[in-house]
C-alpha cells in the first residue's frame, strides 16, 4: 500500500498545513515508488542556531539508505517556495499576524516543514498547487547511492539572507531572515570536517566531499547562485550544478513591473532598492558570462512555465547552450513549473549527468 494513503486517512489531512498535527518524528523510512531498497530513511535535525519567525527552532532534514556505500555523493537540495513578505499589518499586532503576500503564511516552521516533505513526495495535499512533487529526484538519488542534505526555509527570503553576515532589516520588517544561513550551514556540514557535530548533524553514511553536488527546484535555483557567491564555498570543488525552473534572472521582474508587480515588491524589501540597478548581479548566467563558474551546470526548464517569467531564464538557457559541454539544457514544453521531481525518467536521467557527464537522450 502507498504511504501517501496512509497519511490521508490521519485526522485534519485537508486541513491547512499549519493546523496540521505535528509529527516530530526524528527518523522515519523514506519508502516511495520506485525505490530500490527498503533501508532508505529520512532523518530530522532541528538546529537551535537558526531560529524560524515565529520563533521555532529551523529544521534540516537528511535522505539516505542505511549501507550506503562509503564515499557517498551528496546534494544540498534547495526547494522552491521560500518567499513571503508582509503586505501590511494593524498597529499594536505582530507583523506575523498581518496581510501576507501569500494567502497562507510562508513565514512559519510548519510550512517550511510541509514544504520539505512535498519535495520528497510523503504530503498528500500540496503546498504549492502550481508543481508535482512525486520526490522523483529524491528516489534516484537514493537508488544511486547519494545522500541528500534539504534545509527546510521558513523566512521567505528566496534563500537571500544570512543573519551573520547579511541581515534583513529586522527593524523595519519586525522579524530576522536566515534563509542562505540555513543553507550556508548546510554546505559547511559537507565541506567543513567536523562542522557537522557542532550544530548536532549525524548522518549514519559515509561522505565524499569531493563529490558535493547543488540543486535548486524554482526559485531555489536562486538560492544556489547566492551559495556559489559566498566566500564559503570559495575554492570549494562543487562538482556540479542542476537548477529546474530557476528564476535566475531578476531583471526579467524589474523589466515588466506591470505583470509581476507583487513579486517586484518583495524582491526590493529583500534586497534593497538598489537593487534594480543590478537585478542579475547574483545569478548563474553572470557566473557563467565572467567565466567563475567551472562546475558542470545542467539547466531544466519551459518557456511555458507558468510561475515564473520566460526571460528569467531563457538567457541563461541560451548561455549555456551556446557554452557546450559541460553544460547541459533540457527543454520541456509544458506549462508546468519544477518538472523533474515528477519524471523518474527526467530524474534518473539528471543524476545520471551529474554523477558521469553522460546524459540519456531518450529522457530529453
Amino acid at each position: 500500500m502507498d504511504r501517501r494513503l496512509i497519511f490521508c486517512v490521519l485526522p485534519g489531512c485537508f486541513q491547512p498545513y499549519q493546523d496540521l498535527p505535528v509529527l516530530d518524528f526524528s527518523e522515519m523510512s523514506f519508502d516511495q515508488p520506485g525505490l530500490e531498497t527498503s533501508s532508505a530513511k529520512v532523518r530530522a535535525f532541528d538546529l537551535a542556531e537558526h531560529t524560524c519567525p515565529d520563533g521555532e527552532p529551523a529544521r534540516m532534514y537528511a535522505v539516505y539508505a542505511e549501507g550506503a556505500a562509503p564515499g557517498a555523493p551528496i546534494a544540498l537540495m534547495l526547494h522552491s517556495g521560500a518567499f513571503d513578505y508582509i503586505l501590511s499589518s494593524e498597529e499594536g499586532e505582530s507583523p506575523l499576524d498581518g496581510r501576507h503576500y501569500r494567502t497562507e503564511s510562508r513565514l512559519e516552521r510548519s510550512w517550511a516543514l510541509a514544504k520539505v516533505w512535498e519535495t520528497l513526495g510523503m504530503l498528500p495535499t500540496p503546498v504549492d498547487a502550481g508543481e508535482d512533487n512525486l520526490g522523483s529526484l529524491a528516489v534516484s538519488m537514493v537508488n544511486a547511492g547519494w545522500v541528500q542534505l534539504y534545509p527546510a526555509n521558513c523566512w521567505g527570503d528566496l534563500w537571500h539572507h544570512d543573519l551573520a553576515v547579511n541581515p534583513n532589516d529586522s527593524a523595519t520588517e519586525g522579524f530576522e531572515r536566515d534563509g542562505l544561513g540555513l543553507a550556508i550551514t548546510a554546505a559547511r556540514v559537507v565541506t567543513e570536517p567536523g562542522f557537522a557535530g557542532t550544530v548536532g548533524i549525524d548522518i549514519p553514511v559515509e561522505i565524499d566531499p569531493a563529490q558535493f553536488f547543488l540543486v535548486g527546484l524554482g526559485d531555489g535555483g536562486r538560492g544556489v547562485a547566492e551559495l556559489l557567491a559566498r566566500p564559503e564555498l570559495a575554492g570549494t570543488a562543487v562538482a556540479g550544478v542542476f537548477l529546474d525552473s530557476s528564476p535566475d534572472l531578476a531583471s526579467a521582474y524589474v523589466d515588466d513591473p506591470a505583470s509581476w508587480y507583487p513579486e517586484l515588491v518583495g524582491m526590493e524589501l529583500l534586497y534593497g532598492e538598489s537593487f534594480v540597478d543590478d537585478p542579475d548581479a547574483t545569478s548563474v548566467h553572470r557566473m557563467i558570462s565572467q567565466g567563475s563558474l567551472t562546475a558542470p551546470v545542467g539547466l531544466v526548464w519551459s518557456p511555458l512555465d507558468h510561475a515564473i517569467p520566460p526571460a528569467a531564464t531563457s538567457p541563461l538557457a541560451d548561455a549555456l547552450i551556446a557554452a557546450g559541454a559541460p553544460y547541459l539544457v533540457v527543454e520541456n514544453q509544458g506549462g508546468g513549473h519544477v518538472f523533474s521531481n515528477s519524471d523518474t525518467v527526467l530524474a534518473d536521467a539528471m543524476v545520471g549527468w551529474l554523477a558521469t557527464g553522460e546524459f540519456e537522450a531518450s529522457a530529453e
